[in-house]
């Protein structure tokens, strides 16, 4: 049973090492894969033909179901036109609508409203009614058609103030030009004023400062020298974008102090 077991064992890893050294010779590179493979083309199938056509057109491609529908008057027309009668030509406002002649205006039957009441007439005292005026008022506005409106186009050119500059134009004009010179004399005091709470500094403090600069620049050169050349993430798009701020302040204040160091 041992020397099955074994025997098995030894198989097996056998067939393992035969894989790995199979798979580490196809990964690496070899002159064998310079030579190109055979390209397998797959048979073409037959034409496919519909079912459903109908006799094959003359015009038509050979093996195409394509069918040439032919109309009449298709493209240019018919072919024959009945051309218009020369003996009774078309007179002006011949197809204009005849109106009757004029008459006397008379209103029809109960479209004319009742006369208003006289002043001296006294209307009919202790009548009621159980009529609902709210509700009949609603109905009849609801079912009530809407009148026309006369539309008339409006003459512009007969307007009072046509041809003149809008008076809200001046308004807006006198506005613009007191905000001008309430900025000059802004800019005008600022420059007259003293620069009060400035001083200049001494020396001590300006090396301090420069100290400061050095050591600041050190800590921005090895932050950038840690950063990665790929920018494929928004952190690192960040990044850059906050290093080269703190760069260009670094730059300014530098300046500032002395101009190089």
């Amino acid at each position: 049973v041992d020397i099955v077991c074994n025997f098995f064992w030894c198989g097996v890893c056998l067939r393992f090492t035969y894989i790995m050294f199979r798979k580490a010779v196809e990964e690496e590179e070899s002159i064998y894969k310079l030579i190109p493979e055979p390209v397998v083309s797959e048979p073409k199938g037959p034409l496919y033909r519909s079912l459903h056509a109908k006799k094959p057109d003359s015009r038509a491609l050979p093996g195409s179901t394509f069918q040439a529908v032919k109309k009449p008057a298709g493209t240019m027309g018919p072919a024959k036109v009945t051309p218009p009668l020369q003996a009774a030509p078309l007179r002006p406002h011949a197809k204009e609508p005849k109106l009757p002649p004029p008459s006397k205006f008379e209103y029809a039957d109960g479209t004319r409203k009742p006369p208003v009441v006289k002043k001296s007439e006294k209307p009919i005292m202790g009548l009621k009614s159980k009529k609902n005026f709210v509700t009949s008022n609603g109905v009849e506005n609801i079912l009530a058609v809407p009148k026309k409106t006369e539309t008339r186009d409006a003459d512009f050119l007969k307007k009072p103030d046509y041809g003149k500059v809008p008076a809200y134009l001046e308004k807006v004009k006198e506005e613009v030009q007191r905000e001008y010179e309430y900025m000059e004399q802004q800019m005008q005091a600022s420059e007259l004023a003293p620069h009060d709470g400035l001083r200049l500094l001494s020396e001590d403090e300006r090396l301090e400062i420069l100290n400061g600069l050095k050591a600041k620049w050190a800590a921005l050169n090895k932050q950038y020298q840690t950063m990665s050349f790929t920018i494929d993430t928004i952190n690192s798009v960040c990044e850059r974008k906050s290093m080269s701020d703190h760069w260009l302040s670094w730059r300014r204040t530098s300046r500032r102090c002395r101009r190089s160091l």
